[in-house]
């Protein structure tokens, strides 16, 4: 209750100094009370660092730099902290690598340890009712390990390329190409672009994803064989063709068919078998005869292996006899040599053209020659020949105009071309008039 005016006594003074920490222990003065003259140590936060200070100036003075490393216990999942010196308050954010395996791949965190980081806290947007918004509160979390950004190799769906991916956002990708695979037919590749395949023996077998192969069968064929197989495409051989080939034979008269494969197949002997009609050649040699072969390829026989018969006469046609051609066709115009028969008959004849006597021959002693030969073909070859018999000569001289004289054959021509033109006209009219009928009922 001392204002500081009262005369002096023996109480102690007991004012509280300025240190706030300690009282004046004076006798009772008068004006202000002597400074404190404690100490104060202030201290660095490991306590091994400190410097010494009046008292009441503790909170007034910076405190000591230590040099000493910080003891702390790390905070995060290392085990030791990186080095730092002595420090007030918390310890800053560790600088370690995380290193920490991460859940959705096999890599470690390779982003700076995130167990203990200064993080401020959102605040309501509203202010206070005096116009003060609150201040950000700063507080100490753990924070997620971030998605992985090490580089992998990704292939495409089909495995055609590869191109690198953060290894968060990796995944397969269509790298736009044609599939390429090779389909259960064997003969044709998928045509899709490039796509996820799955049950596949391997790389370039089609997969369950790839297209089903839906076209004809291309493979090639036979050699010979010129159809295209009618199945659609699959694997393995085609069947064997069934396609009937339309041929014409060797001597160009007949139409041959024949199994495609069988032909294809067959060697050239069994092709020449097949082509043959089996008919006699209609090829004619140079000897005017025809080939003795049946229908075959290339050349006829030589003319020297001729065998047809030809009947071959004398000189006043009296005497015939059948020789095979090889013998006389290198020999032109070959006549066989007349008899005593033939210059008697011969005589005869001149006689009568001179109207002189003719010396009858009998006919007893006309007989046929030896060399003549009693076949068919004779007999047909001589029915325009006169007889033998008629031959003789009479002393008579008949006219020979009372002989009728043959019609011409242009006459004939001409007769059978009216008759024909005649049977088209009257056939095209009865077709017309049976179409007017039909067409009227």
């Amino acid at each position: 209750c001392c204002d500081g005016n009262c005369p002096p006594c023996q109480t102690v003074c007991g004012k509280t100094l300025n240190c706030r920490n300690h009282k004046c222990l004076s006798e009772c003065h008068r004006g202000q009370c002597y400074p404190c003259s404690h100490k104060a140590d202030v201290t660095c936060a490991c306590g091994q660092t400190s410097i010494t200070v009046p008292c009441g100036c503790e909170k007034q003075t910076r405190k000591p730099r230590c040099n000493k490393l910080c003891l702390k216990p790390s905070d995060c999942h290392h085990t030791q902290q990186e080095p730092h010196s002595c420090h007030f308050g918390e310890c800053p954010q560790c600088k370690q690598i995380c290193n920490l395996s991460l859940k959705d791949c096999s890599h470690m965190c390779s982003a700076i340890c995130h167990d203990s980081v200064f993080v401020k806290e959102e605040m309501n947007s509203t202010n206070t009712p005096w116009g003060m918004k609150e201040k950000e509160k700063v507080t100490k979390k753990a924070l997620p390990c971030p998605l992985c950004q090490v580089p992998i190799t990704v292939s495409c769906f089909g495995q055609h390329r590869t191109e690198t991916f953060a290894c968060s956002s990796a995944h397969p990708f269509c790298c736009g190409q044609v599939c390429g695979r090779i389909l259960k037919c064997r003969n044709h590749l998928c045509s899709r672009p490039c796509h996820i395949v799955t049950n596949a023996a391997n790389t370039t077998d089609a997969g369950a994803e790839c297209i089903q192969c839906e076209e004809m069968c291309t493979k090639e064929r036979p050699v010979g064989c010129q159809h295209s197989c009618p199945l659609a495409c699959h694997p393995n051989n085609c069947p064997p063709c069934k396609q009937r080939l339309r041929m014409r034979c060797h001597c160009n008269t007949e139409v041959i068919y024949s199994n495609c494969q069988t032909f294809t197949t067959a060697t050239e002997t069994e092709k020449e078998k097949i082509k043959s009609c089996g008919k006699p050649c209609t090829k004619k040699l140079t000897c005017g005869h025809s080939c003795a072969y049946s229908c075959h390829s290339g050349p006829c026989l030589p003319i020297n292996n001729c065998v047809q018969a030809v009947q071959v006469r004398c000189v006043c046609k009296r005497i015939n006899q059948e020789l095979p051609c090889h013998e006389i066709n290198t020999i032109k115009n070959y006549r066989l040599p007349c008899d005593e028969l033939c210059a008697e008959l011969k005589k005869n004849r001149m006689a009568s053209a001179s109207n002189s006597p003719v010396i009858q021959t009998p006919v007893e002693e006309i007989k046929p020659s030896a060399v003549e030969i009693d076949s068919p073909l004779v007999k047909r070859k001589n029915r325009k020949t006169p007889n033998i018999e008629t031959i003789s000569t009479t002393t008579t001289n008949t006219p020979t105009s009372s002989t009728k004289k043959p019609r011409p054959r242009r006459f004939v021509w001409t007769l059978n071309k009216v008759i024909i033109l005649f049977g088209l006209f009257s056939l095209i009219t009865v077709s017309l008039i049976i179409y007017m009928f039909k067409q009227i009922a």
